[in-house]
């Protein structure tokens, strides 16, 4: 039987589905569609089917997206470095980091794929998205940019005029993540752990070798046979 390299205790296909959903997350964030009342981006609905698809992975591609824009690579939508963190904006991305995770959490905690869940996780992770971005925007604007600003107002700016977009997302994100799944863990990708199938009865040494099973295998011929000439008792 073929083996899955890991690293760390995770797939190295994982860890390419990892980098390649930090990618888009990164790509998202400038794909825009204009719209009558704000332009839609896609930084958000790849944040959602990165915790969908990898679950708690999900969360480590967004985390990693953070840390790549904070060291200074231009991911962010106005840039990079560790004073990105001084912007009214930044609430939003850690709310994608850890929303992407509680969304994993969710949508992978039961045995098989449910879009009821799975949608439950995507406004659960929407809900910590927006809190996290208002909050902070409403702080950072008061009391370190001093623009005021009411907390009626930072609603309105920070979720009113998004939510139509964010909950289309909702609903589309895991209706795709609910087709796609089966597919991913037919082909050994995704978080789900199986359980091990047990060995059959009559595997080969070389089988066992390759699953790891030490085991002695004695040849039938050594072992001896009674003497029939024996008497009982």
């Amino acid at each position: 039987m073929k083996k899955i390299k890991k690293f760390n205790g995770i797939s190295t296909r994982n860890l390419v589905l990892t980098a390649l959903f930090t990618a888009l997350v990164a790509i998202g964030a400038f794909i825009k569609i204009p719209t009558l009342i704000v332009p839609i981006t896609l930084q958000f609905a790849f944040c959602l089917l990165a915790g969908l698809l990898l679950g708690k992975l999900g969360g480590l591609a967004v985390t990693v997206y953070l840390i790549i824009g904070l060291v200074g690579i231009p991911v962010f939508t106005e840039g990079g470095g560790i004073f990105y963190v001084l912007k009214p904006s930044f609430g939003y991305l850690i709310g994608m980091a850890i929303g992407t995770f509680i969304c994993g959490l969710i949508a992978r905690s039961g045995n098989k794929p449910s879009y009821p869940r799975m949608l439950l996780a995507s406004f659960v992770a929407m809900l910590v998205v927006d809190s996290l971005g208002v909050i902070y925007m409403y702080f950072m604007c008061n009391y370190y940019l001093g623009t005021e600003m009411t907390f009626l107002k930072a609603l309105y700016a920070g979720v009113a005029v998004f939510l139509p977009t964010d909950v289309m997302w909702c609903f589309l994100a895991s209706l795709i993540a609910y087709k796609l799944l089966p597919v991913l863990e037919k082909s050994g990708l995704g978080e789900r752990k199986k359980k091990d199938a047990p060995l059959p009865a009559e595997a080969s040494a070389t089988e066992l070798v390759d699953e790891g099973v030490s085991s002695e295998i004695v040849h039938p011929a050594a072992v001896e046979e009674p003497d029939k000439n024996k008497g009982v008792g």
